[in-house]
């Protein structure tokens, strides 16, 4: 439980202690922010990558996937308070670290039948410094 714990700490630490998104996280986000602020429907001629595709062509599959819970998180944080762009970032990122953690939870109670296994690999999936958010 204690590995399970530290985990958490260490997918949600980055959040606060490095704000700024890394480069390889940067076209998400930001496909993120387009989905949150423009909708997917008439909103997707303002994207940002509609205007600036870049030079690598991009799935919006994974964006559309944290959308998808961020919409509810994010509305219910806007009724207790006002938020700033780096807010809702935070809460992207949140939502992204908890879904990280949820599924290495179920992976690990799916792979490995013993605590000590699981504590074991909780351990060093919180000492890995590449995983999101």
């Amino acid at each position: 439980m204690l590995g399970a714990a530290a985990l958490g700490v260490s997918l949600a630490s980055p959040i606060w202690l490095a704000p700024y998104t890394k480069v390889e996280e940067s076209f998400t986000l930001q496909a993120v922010h387009d989905i949150l602020t423009f909708g997917i429907g008439a909103g997707v001629a303002q994207f940002d990558h509609v205007h600036f595709p870049g030079a690598v062509p991009r799935s919006f599959l994974g964006p559309l996937l944290l959308a998808a819970p961020s919409t509810p998180a994010l509305a219910v944080a806007r009724t207790l308070l006002p938020l700033s762009s780096s807010d809702v970032q935070a809460l992207v990122r949140g939502v992204l670290a908890l879904a990280t953690w949820l599924a290495l939870l179920v992976f690990a109670h799916a792979v490995f039948r013993a605590r000590t296994a699981r504590a074991y690999f909780f351990w060093i999936c919180a000492a890995e410094f590449h995983l999101p958010p």
